[in-house]
């Protein structure tokens, strides 16, 4: 693998020195390939983080305590191992009525009873969870 990356880096120095007209021998071509190689190498080296796409914020499982820990509603509480269940439940009953609805003939109507299921849902829920 370490062969293949530094023919990588060599072809790469290679076509970035020629695309700008410089003619270099090729000990100072490998110099250039050993800059790549060492850069490529900090990068792999270092830590992956999750890091969210701008704009998205990073998502929790609803049933985690940690969206506890919400700064806009601020009456968050830990739910029960019952009361999770049970929230589990509504969503999952919801997804199954949004997936028949998606077999039936698409219009007007149907858009407006998705929106009403998925209002649905979230009412129960936060009936559950207040």
């Amino acid at each position: 693998m370490e062969e293949v990356l530094k023919a990588k880096a060599l072809e790469l120095a290679h076509r970035k020195l020629e695309a700008n007209g410089w003619k270099f021998s090729p000990a100072e071509i490998g110099q250039v390939a050993a800059g790549i190689l060492m850069a490529m190498q900090e990068e792999f080296d270092k830590p992956m983080t999750k890091t969210p796409k701008p704009g998205k914020a990073e998502t929790i499982a609803a049933t985690d305590d940690a969206r506890t820990k919400n700064t806009l509603r601020h009456s968050y509480r830990v739910l029960s191992d019952s009361e999770k269940r049970q929230m589990d439940e509504i969503k999952d009953i919801g997804q199954a009525f949004l997936d028949l609805c998606d077999r039936l003939p698409q219009g007007r109507a149907l858009s407006i009873s998705r929106t009403k299921i998925e209002e649905a849902v979230m009412w129960a829920v936060k009936g559950l969870t207040e």
